[in-house]
């Protein structure tokens, strides 16, 4: 009976050094899948915000876009009744995005501009030329779109007064054209 417990007690230590062993074992692959599985969820994340990113600015960009047309209709509408036909909006709203593409000037800027200008009864004709002319003189002078709206509102200020008064020329001073 003794050589069976002596057995047992072998067989016993034997087994555990090798459950050990396998523990360790386990252990070890244990830790390294919780690495390798970290290391996956911050990639995961890092990527999740990129494609979050990506897709708000395609959201964004998609709803600037439909603003924009939104905004470009409704100045087609605005030009076609101050000009008369959907023919004459059509080609001043074309001169007009030419135009824009050669200067500083954003094309919403130039086209409320050039609407405040028919509106203070300017002719059509005149208009893309004097927002040139006042284009330039804003922007040499390193003033932006709202600038040459304000200058644009004095001039026509002056048109429809059918004189120069002094306060649409302190409105060009005010905005550095040496009036």
């Amino acid at each position: 009976m003794a050589n069976i417990v002596e057995i047992l007690i072998r067989a016993r230590d034997e087994a555990s050094k090798v459950l050990q062993g396998v523990e360790r074992q386990v252990s070890a692959t244990a830790a390294a899948n919780r690495r390798e599985w970290e290391a996956m969820s911050k990639s995961s994340a890092v990527a999740l915000g990129a494609i979050t990113a990506v897709g708000g600015a395609a959201l964004a960009t998609g709803l600037k876009f439909v603003t924009l047309a939104g905004q470009l209709e409704q100045s087609k509408i605005a030009f076609e009744t101050m000009l008369g036909s959907a023919e004459a909006a059509d080609a001043f709203l074309k001169d007009l995005a030419d135009f824009a593409a050669a200067t500083p000037f954003d094309f919403p800027g130039l086209q409320n501009s050039s609407r405040l200008l028919l509106a203070f009864g300017f002719q059509a004709e005149a208009v893309i030329p004097i927002v040139e002319t006042l284009g330039d003189a804003t922007s040499a002078l390193g003033g932006g779109t709202d600038t040459l709206e304000g200058v644009v509102r004095a001039l026509g200020q002056m048109q429809t007064k059918g004189k120069v008064v002094t306060q649409e020329l302190l409105q060009l001073a005010e905005r550095g054209i040496p009036v």
